[in-house]
């Protein structure tokens, strides 16, 4: 992957501050304008384009994201044993992403963290087009769903993938039998919409648009997994659940951006990177606010 050449920098984005949600979001949008605005790609990026794709939460590297042909549940407890308050994520790789985002949510409130994370495994009870998969993942989600009941957190936050091969009534159905599920194994449950994706690979789209990152922007209408979301919020207000949406925070009205400042937002054209989620936090902490104790 081409290095960015010559002096272009870009400064380290001051952290965003403060407890309301609607100033968070308004202070990122202007993040994101100018996100959208730049053409260099800076020298400080990051991380690096070329050690964008590996750029994985460390849930990874602690075993604690069951793949494949495994049907065990490996939970993983981050924070202090003796936590008044208790929050699980719930999920598959897109779940994970979160996992730095969320852990600073859990330490501001000096509560714990447990997640419960399978790759390609979706949280409704869909049909699963891959035959491993198809095997491993309901088993492996009913031993998760028992994992909570008996945990009983005082906050769920349940995410995955928007694209899944299954109609929008499909995934709302299958959605509608996890929710019923887990409704009364935690205090307050919340399901976290899927970021909207890049269009194409963003570190391999601006190691060929050093000088023009801007081609690299997707525009919010072609990106934005619309009525996954609202099938989402559907079936979480039938369970009476909340429903969080994250798209206001990737994107303007009109556009989105792969960078901002000296962040790459994705690792790849679904996920993004680990500075990405920890930029977030604040935004997910707000948005959690009024589900936790």
């Amino acid at each position: 992957v081409p290095v960015p050449a010559g002096p272009v920098t870009a400064p380290p984005l001051e952290a965003l501050t403060g407890a309301d949600l609607d100033a968070l979001v308004a202070a990122n949008r202007t993040v994101l304008e100018a996100g959208l605005a730049a053409t260099e790609v800076p020298i400080n990026l990051r991380p690096s384009l070329e050690s964008a794709v590996g750029d994985r939460a460390p849930i990874y590297a602690d075993d604690c994201v069951n793949v494949g042909v495994d049907a065990e549940l490996a939970p993983c407890r981050y924070g202090p044993a003796d936590a008044a308050t208790t929050i699980v994520l719930y999920g598959d790789s897109h779940a994970a992403q979160w996992f730095p985002a969320l852990l600073d949510v859990a330490k501001s409130r000096h509560s714990a963290l447990i997640v419960l994370i399978k790759g390609g495994c979706p949280t409704a009870a869909v049909p699963i087009p891959t035959a491993t998969l198809a095997r491993t993942c309901p088993v492996w989600r009913d031993a998760a769903i028992d994992f909570i009941a008996a945990e009983r957190p005082q906050l769920l936050v349940v995410t995955a993938w928007s694209d899944y091969p299954n109609s929008d009534d499909q995934w709302a159905g299958g959605l509608d039998l996890t929710l019923g599920r887990l409704r009364g194994t935690a205090t307050k449950v919340v399901v976290l919409g899927d970021n909207p994706p890049a269009q194409a690979l963003p570190a391999s789209c601006l190691s060929g648009h050093l000088h023009s990152a801007d081609a690299c922007s997707t525009d919010r209408a072609d990106v934005v997994p619309t009525s996954r979301h609202d099938a989402e919020r559907r079936a979480a207000e039938r369970n009476g659940v909340a429903f969080v949406d994250p798209t206001d925070w990737f994107c303007t009205d009109a556009a989105c951006p792969v960078m901002i400042g000296d962040i790459l937002l994705y690792r790849d054209a679904t996920h993004i990177t680990t500075i990405a989620s920890s930029w977030f936090a604040p935004l997910l902490g707000a948005s959690l606010a009024p589900y936790l104790p």
